[in-house]
């Protein structure tokens, strides 16, 4: 709209002219217009300026990362398993981790994963730094509630055999029953989860149990819940008796321990003969017949359930009393009789049970008559993997006849 202002009042006449002056009424409008883009013009900048930050950030952060891990070099000589959706990477025989001690500020416990936790305690993997090298150790550590949490540490620290998992250090002050190398598996798993483990393999399990229970046995030392459960895997060669949590003195009990009740001897139960037995080896190698028993069924089944579906305290006692023993239905049709008669020998009533030393010498012999066999076996199929089967059987061969011969 335009408006006219005439100026007759103040202007003379002869120097009258109109003066047009333009208004816009949408001027406001196009300013405020103008002030919003300029907002939204500073909000974007600032948003692109965050993610800008952010991604640099986040570069920062994934360069820091990628250079701290290419500082720990990979565990040496490692396997790994899945197992019950776990990844356990190991160390094996021969890594270089302290034999006695550690340095407490080299354990990284702020990077520990849990593998499995119980009533008394819990069990961590974690690293350890040793100089410029790191490994996977177990840490066990005692809950508040746990009696004698240390008993078992104790007992560790007594044992030194190439069977038995060594312990490298406890720590009371931090309430950690003991360190031990990390391992690859439980045995009962390891067994169900690996296929091609030949008879031969399993016999070896059965000898160097029997030659650390004999250890045992020698030290006067009952481990009181032996099963497969209980044996580590070092690698498919190689397996070590561990969880002493229920070890005891012979001669210091003055009534029997129970372990788990399916590998726990006849004469351990309550209402059995006088009540007053306690654990000696002949009551470890009833547990051992059974662990054998895991080793060579082929169904992963826990023992008796086939026979005593309703498996308790009172029904596996009865079975037992009437004499029941564990079928060996489900074991290899190939296998040798000899290895049957030999763990029934384990279950005999009212007499000594064979020795652990009777047992490893029996394997033994067993695993002197399979190494042509497995000789003959790698030669058709040659790999690295299978000379160091040899090379290991080789070995306890030969402890084997030096024993003989020094016996002779």
């Amino acid at each position: 709209m335009l408006h006219c202002f005439p100026c007759l009042e103040k202007c003379p006449e002869e120097t009258f002219s109109p003066t047009v002056f333009v208004s816009s009424t949408h001027t406001r409008e196009v300013t405020a217009v103008e002030d919003d883009s300029n907002i939204q013009s500073i909000v974007l900048w600032l948003i692109f300026a965050a993610i800008l930050l952010i991604s640099c950030l986040t570069v920062i952060w994934w360069c820091i990362y990628t250079a701290w891990k290419r500082r720990i070099k990979p565990v040496p000589e490692t396997q790994a398993l899945i197992s019950d959706g776990i990844e356990l990477q190991q160390v094996i025989v021969g890594s270089e981790l302290p034999n006695e001690g550690i340095a407490p500020q080299n354990l990284l416990w702020d990077q520990r994963t849990q593998l499995a936790g119980g009533q008394f305690g819990d069990v961590y993997k974690c690293l350890y730094r040793n100089n410029d090298q790191y490994f996977y150790v177990a840490v066990k550590v005692a809950r508040d509630n746990a009696p004698d949490a240390f008993h078992e540490g104790e007992f560790m620290s007594r044992l030194n055999h190439p069977h038995i998992v060594r312990l490298i250090a406890t720590m009371i002050h931090q309430n950690i029953i003991l360190i031990t190398p990390l391992r690859r598996n439980n045995l009962k798993d390891f067994i169900h989860y690996t296929n091609g483990l030949s008879i031969a393999h399993k016999i070896r399990y059965c000898q160097q149990i029997s030659n650390g229970m004999s250890y045992l046995a020698f030290r006067k030392i009952v481990h009181c819940d032996l099963k497969a459960r209980n044996i580590l895997v070092v690698n498919e060669n190689w397996i070590e008796i561990s969880d002493f949590g229920l070890a005891k003195r012979m001669g210091n009990q003055r009534k029997g321990t129970m372990g788990t009740i399916t590998h726990t001897a006849i004469e351990l139960f309550d209402g059995y003969g006088a009540g007053n037995i306690t654990n000696d080896e002949n009551t470890e190698v009833w547990s051992f017949g059974v662990v054998m028993w895991e080793i060579f069924d082929t169904t992963n089944t826990v023992p008796y359930k086939l026979e005593v579906p309703s498996l308790t305290d009172i029904l596996l006692f009865d079975f037992l009393k009437r004499n029941g023993v564990l079928s060996v239905t489900n074991w290899p049709k190939d296998i040798s009789p000899s290895l049957s008669t030999l763990m029934y020998k384990c279950f005999i009533r009212n007499k000594p049970r064979p020795t652990f030393k009777f047992l490893w010498i029996s394997f033994s012999s067993m695993l002197c008559e399979s190494l042509d066999v497995l000789e003959n076996h790698v030669e058709r199929n040659n790999s690295p993997e299978n000379s160091l089967i040899v090379q290991s059987f080789i070995l306890e061969n030969n402890t084997f006849q030096s024993f003989m011969t020094a016996n002779q």
